[in-house]
């Protein structure tokens, strides 16, 4: 809803990042999931299955080009695009015009053709492209920063799509759908994120529930600490954790099994609040 509201006249000013709207953006994903702050911006747009503000900005003004090219030479707005054209290409180029912008956004995503011909016959078609292409460039950077975050080594290996996770919209109890949100964005409170405020070395963040000495990060939690083998018996198919597997992790946690999210959302739900009573006890 809120969407044309943020892109209204983007056609002008579209091309370029504002981190004001993508702002806007964070935030309505972190309330919908219910994470903290704490979770990485690339870890809610990946959930959510979307992409920046400027996607939708970038093809708005583009698109505006290509009708622009399209007016007939008479029209106001062609002759102002003419001239700005003419500009550009002159070489004399003594501040930023729309025009160049649009250029850089064309460039960016390998469609150079459609600016050096000045032609574009199918407007539709075009915009298709454009997004296309537009979307791989993104999703590379969007991964690239997933890659590069030290807290996100298991989701960099479970997620690597920008389509919305199955669960975000199958889960009918918000409590369980934000559990696993939080579980699967980093946005916990297991040893792996608590140790870290304190400067404490990853290798060194060992669980406390349990004597096997391991960190406590996302895989120990879900198929290893035997604190929660009967929660875990009751709700995980033992395949999945007899023996404990990163291959068996990763695929517990890309499933699209309605009944396997179902099953592995009650169960990190249960073991969440039981580790939060012990430690509150303790």
């Amino acid at each position: 809803m809120i969407l044309p509201v943020l892109t209204y006249g983007s056609e002008v000013w579209g091309f370029e990042k504002y981190d004001s709207l993508e702002r806007v953006q964070y935030l309505a994903c972190r309330l919908f999931l219910g994470v903290a702050e704490n979770a990485p911006n690339v870890t809610v747009l990946g959930e959510c299955g979307r992409y920046p503000i400027f996607f939708y900005t970038a093809k708005r003004c583009v698109k505006y080009w290509a009708k622009l090219i399209n007016m007939p030479s008479h029209r106001y707005p062609r002759k102002c695009y003419n001239m700005l054209y003419l500009i550009e290409e002159s070489g004399y180029r003594t501040r930023k015009t729309w025009v160049r912008d649009v250029k850089n956004l064309l460039y960016m995503c390998n469609l150079q053709e459609f600016w050096e011909s000045q032609t574009v016959c199918n407007v539709n078609t075009f915009v298709d492209t454009f997004s296309s292409n537009c979307k791989h460039v993104l999703f590379s950077e969007w991964y690239s920063e997933v890659c590069t975050l030290d807290k996100l080594n298991w989701y960099r290996n479970f997620k690597n799509t920008l389509h919305p996770e199955k669960y975000v919209f199958s889960l009918k109890i918000t409590a369980h759908m934000q559990m696993m949100a939080r579980f699967r964005c980093s946005s916990h409170y297991l040893q792996v994120e608590t140790d870290r405020k304190h400067g404490i070395e990853r290798c060194l963040r060992f669980c406390q529930l349990c004597d096997l000495i391991q960190i406590e990060d996302e895989f120990h939690f879900l198929l290893v600490c035997p604190y929660f083998n009967e929660l875990r018996m009751k709700y995980i198919p033992r395949i999945y954790f007899d023996p404990p597997t990163i291959e068996s992790f990763l695929a517990l946690l890309t499933s699209h099994s309605t009944d396997i999210i179902n099953r592995l959302a009650v169960f990190v739900f249960h073991t969440m609040k039981l580790r939060k009573e012990i430690y509150e006890i303790v």
